[in-house]
């Protein structure tokens, strides 16, 4: 099944933004995805989201669907 994913910690954001800033830094498996991927995002996929807020960090803790936190 398709899960929503959720990246739940302000430093995991930031470090991910940093990453996208920087893709000198890629490894040959991230540059030959991004070759042949459609889209140019190795940190974007559909169903992902990342999440800064406080407030947003606990309405996960009311999903009424499965989720990978």
């Amino acid at each position: 099944p398709e899960l929503p994913i959720f990246v739940d910690s302000p430093l995991s954001v930031n470090v991910t933004e940093i990453f996208r800033l920087h893709p000198e830094c890629y490894d040959k498996e991230v540059n030959e995805f991004l070759a042949t991927a459609r889209r140019r995002d190795p940190f974007g996929f559909h169903r992902l989201t990342y999440v800064r807020s406080t407030e947003r960090s606990k309405e996960l803790n009311f999903l009424r669907e499965p989720a990978i936190i």
